[in-house]
């Protein structure tokens, strides 16, 4: 897919995959639609002011600030491409116990 001059809405922009996965399709010329529940965070604006981008705080669990946004970028962009969701917290958790097979489900 041609990412130059595409809108692509990422969720989780400010930090972690979704700030990288942002600036790799930024530098690919797409036009990002930034979502983070921290837009004061100074790598949210780092990206906000290296690519075309317009950033929304939004909280992705709270569905009236989704159906806020959506609006909002109805009513200022073209079109909207792609959503690429990397928002969430992910906890260190053990996935195999001792005596447990991977690929074997009992």
């Amino acid at each position: 897919m041609e990412m130059k001059n595409n809108w692509i809405l990422i969720t989780g922009a400010g930090s972690g995959l979704g700030y990288a996965t942002a600036h790799y399709l930024g530098a690919q010329g797409a036009k990002l639609l930034l979502l983070d529940k921290h837009t004061e965070d100074i790598k949210i604006k780092r990206l906000a002011s290296d690519f075309e981008s317009m950033i929304f705080p939004c909280d992705i669990s709270d569905s009236t600030q989704m159906a806020n946004v959506f609006e909002q970028i109805g009513s200022s962009t073209d079109s909207l491409r792609a959503c690429v969701h990397c928002a969430g917290i992910a906890t260190a958790a053990k996935i195999l116990g001792k005596g447990m097979q991977r690929g074997k489900v009992d």
